[in-house]
């Protein structure tokens, strides 16, 4: 019953970097029979370190592009489509109506907010991870579930981190090992319909090599999903 399921489960990766090469690989390699990936950037040699679905004789190609050709030559059975640009607005809201469950994969704040404002007006849930130098963290959203928090009550504005990964930089295989749990909860969620993540953040120290899991508190004042909600953003990387 599950291989039936994940056959016929879409997933939308959005960010094929490196987050989203090992979650799209991954995903690809348990049999989701559709996967749609955005990305509006294009393979540069740096990206080669850590972004494990590209070669060097892919350099300037559009990453979703190159990224959809190199999981087709592995499995052609699958539907995996490519948008080498941003998804804004109404064109977000309809992707999003058609996929089961999206990986936030980007590399910024400010898209996952506006992911969270999206995903929530859907219902679709998604999973989300970041990571700085050897720190790096994972959670899972579920807007269909009202007492769990969003994004915005785990983050607010007034809380942002002040380093990125562009920055600070970030060790290669910490991103593998993240996109490779974001697909791990991904399939959870379409198989199961529910993750052990929700509502949770868990953060793992890489030089450490040590996890921390943390409970996280829905704000009933937050303005996204409490009782003052305002309108959802429209632009998102």
């Amino acid at each position: 019953m599950s291989a039936v399921r994940l056959a016929a489960a879409r997933v939308l990766v959005l960010g094929v970097g490196g987050l989203g090469c090992p979650a799209a690989a991954a995903l690809a390699a348990a049999g989701v029979g559709r996967l749609h990936l955005v990305d509006d950037d294009v393979v540069e040699l740096s990206n080669l370190q850590r972004q494990i679905l590209f070669r060097s004789d892919q350099l300037g190609r559009p990453k979703a592009e190159a990224a959809r050709d190199n999981l087709l030559r592995r499995w052609p059975m699958l539907q995996i489509e490519a948008a080498a640009r941003r998804l804004e607005g109404a064109e977000l809201r309809a992707q999003l109506a058609d996929v089961d469950v999206v990986l936030d994969c980007t590399d910024n704040i400010a898209s996952r907010h506006a992911l969270n404002q999206v995903c929530r007006d859907t219902g679709r849930p998604w999973v989300s991870a970041a990571a700085v130098g050897w720190q790096g963290q994972i959670l899972v959203l579920d807007p269909r579930r009202g007492d769990l928090p969003c994004y915005r009550c785990a983050f607010p504005f007034d809380a942002l981190p002040a380093g990125s990964c562009v920055t600070q930089g970030v060790i290669g295989p910490l991103l593998g090992v993240l996109g490779a749990m974001q697909a791990l909860q991904a399939l959870r969620l379409l198989v199961d319909g529910v993750s052990p993540l929700s509502g949770r953040l868990l953060r793992y120290d890489a030089l450490r090599g040590s996890w921390r899991s943390y409970a996280l508190a829905r704000d009933p004042h937050c303005p996204v999903c409490g009782s003052a909600e305002q309108p959802s953003a429209s632009v998102l990387m």
